[in-house]
């Protein structure tokens, strides 16, 4: 029996005509996948830390403030490009 497999939609065309919320999963997999692996660099960088001898607890506690700050920029640019995807399907021409 032969399967003929329908040609994959264009990217802008998925975005202009397609359902919302398959999109919106499409798109937030690569960011959470992303932060996870931010959170997973984290934990094994204070095991590390947490051993140093002597300035140990210092650099634990620059390593606890520095974590949100490293979120909310990451945060920011995942909602940057997302953001863009979607103004640039909008606004396309051709």
């Amino acid at each position: 029996m032969l399967h003929i497999q329908k040609p994959q939609q264009d990217i802008t065309v998925q975005l202009e005509q397609g359902k919302i919320l398959p999109l919106v999963f499409r798109l937030t997999i690569p960011a959470v996948i992303a932060q996870l692996i931010t959170f997973l660099y984290n934990i094994v960088d204070r095991m590390y830390v947490a051993r140093i001898d002597g300035s140990g607890m210092d650099a634990l506690a620059a390593l606890g403030i520095v974590l949100p700050i490293t979120l909310i920029i990451q945060a920011f640019a995942n909602l940057g490009w997302t953001w863009r995807v979607f103004s640039a399907s909008r606004y396309q021409t051709g």
